[in-house]
């Protein structure tokens, strides 16, 4: 599986659909490292910071932010050319998916 190059990706679109509830796209920032990626995303029923673990071919994390007013498990992988997974939250289930745009520079 080629995942895009380690780095920081800001102003990512996430987007959520199912759980009974209208899609809402949220915006957020991506850390992308060796051995998982970081998941930041103020908006929504938010704060969330995910800390993703790589386990071939999934990442897997919880919210851990330390202002966090729901708990989240999430699952997602690389598909193609995105970002698609599942998102646990409050009993409820979503979809998400992102796409990576211009990696960080200095």
């Amino acid at each position: 599986m080629k995942i895009p190059a380690n780095g920081a990706y800001d102003s990512v679109m996430f987007h959520f659909f199912g759980g009974g509830e209208n899609e809402q796209d949220l915006e957020g920032n991506v850390i992308l490292r060796p051995d998982g990626m970081v998941l930041e995303i103020a908006g929504g029923d938010g704060p969330y910071l995910l800390v993703g673990k790589f386990t071939n071919p999934l990442f897997k994390a919880a919210n851990s932010h330390q202002n966090r007013i729901s708990e989240v498990d999430t699952t997602w992988s690389w598909l193609d050319s995105l970002f698609v997974g599942v998102w646990f939250e409050d009993n409820r289930e979503f979809l998400f998916k992102f796409k990576l745009g211009a990696r960080r520079t200095a």
